[in-house]
């Protein structure tokens, strides 16, 4: 899993990811929010692929699937 701002997840269309027939959404507990938090030294790991720079927002940060569940990524704190 990993943090990221608003800004950085506006580029991602709804459309790419098909509907769900059985949801796998989990609620992540307080202590893997916050051993996410610490990981990501409190700030957005989206990384601009342009040029290669980490979002440096600390601003409304959001836990988002590296891989998302639609596509067959697990709720593992790796992911």
């Amino acid at each position: 899993m990993a943090l990221t701002c608003e800004s950085a997840t506006q580029d991602l269309s709804l459309e790419q990811f098909p509907p769900q027939s059985k949801s796998r959404r989990k609620y992540l507990s307080i202590h893997i929010k916050r051993r996410l938090l610490n990981r990501a030294q409190n700030q957005c790991e989206h990384v601009d692929l342009k040029h290669h720079r980490r979002c440096a927002s600390t601003f409304q940060l959001q836990t988002d699937h590296v891989i998302p569940l639609a596509l067959g990524g697990t709720n593992e704190e790796s992911n």
